[in-house]
């Protein structure tokens, strides 16, 4: 009976072991994701307007303008 209760405590410490790693290690992947989301510069707002604006022109004008 002790041997039973040897593995069980083993079992605990260990279960209990691998969830503070893997918090740890979560922690430090969101706080690396969020640096590298600050790292990256936003895009202009321009981006989208230019977008729109080549979608709802004609193509044809819209390859002169670009490829002049």
């Amino acid at each position: 009976m002790k041997v039973l209760w040897y593995v069980i405590c083993i079992l605990a410490i260990i279960w209990a072991g691998s969830e503070l790693f893997v918090e740890r290690v979560q922690r430090a992947y969101f706080r690396g994701y969020q640096d590298g989301l600050r790292a990256v510069p936003k895009p202009p707002v321009s981006d989208g307007q230019c977008a729109a604006w080549l979608m709802e022109t004609n193509m044809k004008d819209a390859k002169r303008r670009i490829c002049k």
